[in-house]
């Protein structure tokens, strides 16, 4: 026959509460200063990255909470098997203690940040360069059959060619054609069971993200289909001369116009997904970055600000120099 007057395991799993709650998440607490990380996930279709930056933060509310949680159990049963009895027993029994309030934690920490976290304005690179035309008007016909046959609509349907005219003439440098959307962070991680992705009522842009310009149009009434590549999406914002906030100062909802769309899809022939040729681009920007700090410059590099050493000549062609590397800015 069991002792009552002896504490045991049972008897503190007993008086806990069936759930505990072993972090906080305030509403103004987010993400949304964690960009690079968000990227990183949607790449790699995981969550280590925002794992390995949250951690610290969680493991320190959950040490805190469990401590809290301990102290209140061995009051609660002090007064029925008393203070010397209970103190050694909790010594004795710490961890199997500790991990039952572990097992009974219902608190969702990552869930509640992704849910306070905005909405980002992503574009998804199509992987098809369109030319700088000027106002050539056999080059801009030429853009025209090429956005078009990347977008899947028929070469004789007319119906958008005037809006798209604009865009390219517009767009004076050419660029990559991406579409833009504002993602669901959690579900654009979670998306690795899909292998195609579709747009409807697509905002389409030619941005040039290393001169700093574009143009786009939100084309109604067709859904784009494409095999699906998370490596090809992007968050605007982490990107230089992004089109979005550097160059155009756009607002928050500028390309809510595109309903997004994860399928599962067969196709007849295995269809090449292509990677976005950006990942160059952003990697030979972070060698600039580096250059910078180590206090050096790197001709090429045309961000002004990355330039210690400049003086504006005056002669034609008329414009500043890098006295240290030699780039040279135009007028």
């Amino acid at each position: 026959m069991a002792d009552d007057n002896v504490l045991t395991l049972e008897k503190v799993f007993d008086t806990m509460d069936k759930k505990y709650y072993l972090t906080y998440v305030d509403y103004r607490d987010s993400l949304d200063d964690s960009l690079e990380s968000i990227q990183k996930c949607i790449n790699e279709q995981c969550m280590d990255s925002l794992y390995e930056k949250t951690d610290e933060w969680f493991n320190d509310q959950e040490w805190d909470s469990i401590s809290e949680i301990t102290k209140e159990l061995e009051a609660n049963l002090e007064e029925e098997f008393g203070e010397e009895q209970v103190d050694a027993f909790f010594y004795e029994k710490e961890d199997w203690i500790r991990d039952e309030i572990y097992n009974r934690n219902n608190s969702t920490p990552f869930d509640d940040l992704l849910r306070n976290t905005s909405d980002p304005i992503m574009f998804y690179d199509l992987c098809v360069d369109i030319d700088e035309c000027g106002y050539d008007s056999h080059m801009v016909e030429d853009n025209i059959r090429v956005i078009k046959k990347a977008l899947g609509i028929p070469q004789k349907n007319k119906e958008y060619d005037r809006q798209l005219d604009i865009m390219i003439q517009q767009a004076s440098y050419g660029g990559r054609l991406v579409i833009y959307f504002r993602g669901d962070i959690k579900e654009m991680i979670n998306s690795s069971q899909y292998n195609t992705i579709q747009f409807a009522n697509p905002m389409i842009a030619v941005i040039d993200t290393y001169n700093g310009s574009g143009d786009n149009t939100d084309i109604q009434g067709i859904t784009v289909t494409l095999p699906y590549n998370p490596e090809n999406v992007f968050l605007d914002k982490l990107i230089k001369y992004n089109y979005t906030y550097e160059v155009c100062g756009m607002i928050e909802s500028w390309c809510d116009t595109t309903c997004v769309k994860f399928i599962s899809k067969k196709y007849r022939k295995p269809k090449e997904q292509k990677q976005s040729g950006l990942y160059a681009e952003i990697e030979q920007d972070e060698k600039y970055k580096a250059t910078y700090k180590a206090g050096k410059c790197t001709f090429g590099d045309m961000d002004y600000n990355r330039h210690r050493n400049k003086k504006y000549i005056n002669e034609y062609p008329c414009g500043t120099h890098c006295m240290d590397c030699g780039t040279f800015w135009i007028d």
